[in-house]
């Protein structure tokens, strides 16, 4: 499979997951970076509010700024394809980097409140986890190769 192939497929996938709203799930709630949801009764609203004062929004806005640099840096190994294995490798290991390190801050950050008990991986944080060591994988071997 050609590497360009694998990259669009990655942005398309880096897309999905910063778009919508299972980056954590709990028994009542969940929320992507954009928006929390209440299972009963479906409804969502645009996070974060200023309800509670103990919301991480900082942590937040982090994951977010690196989740979209993370889908730039991706962008930005397609547009690059010809200037060298060096170039390429570069981005690719900055993109997994970001992509990966906002998972983790989500995943330490929002699994820690009081107002989410027990909140836990959804299929938004798992993509966007998967697309940052894919990333990391597919940029090893075709500039070994």
């Amino acid at each position: 499979m050609n590497y360009a192939i694998i990259l669009v497929i990655l942005v398309i996938l880096q897309i999905v997951a910063i778009s919508t709203t299972y980056w954590g799930t709990s028994s009542t709630y969940y929320m992507g970076l954009w928006k929390l949801c209440k299972k009963e009764v479906n409804t969502c609203v645009t996070i974060p509010n200023n309800n509670n004062p103990n919301f991480p929004k900082t942590e937040l806005y982090f994951c977010r700024t690196l989740s979209i640099l993370g889908l730039l840096l991706l962008v930005g190994c397609l547009l690059t394809m010809k200037q060298g294995k060096k170039v390429q490798l570069g981005m690719a290991c900055a993109a997994a980097f970001v992509i990966l390190l906002s998972v983790l801050i989500w995943r330490q950050k929002f699994s820690k409140i009081s107002q989410f008990p027990k909140l836990d991986f959804g299929y938004s944080s798992m993509i966007s986890m998967v697309v940052g060591i894919l990333t990391l994988a597919s940029a090893a071997y075709f500039n070994i190769k």
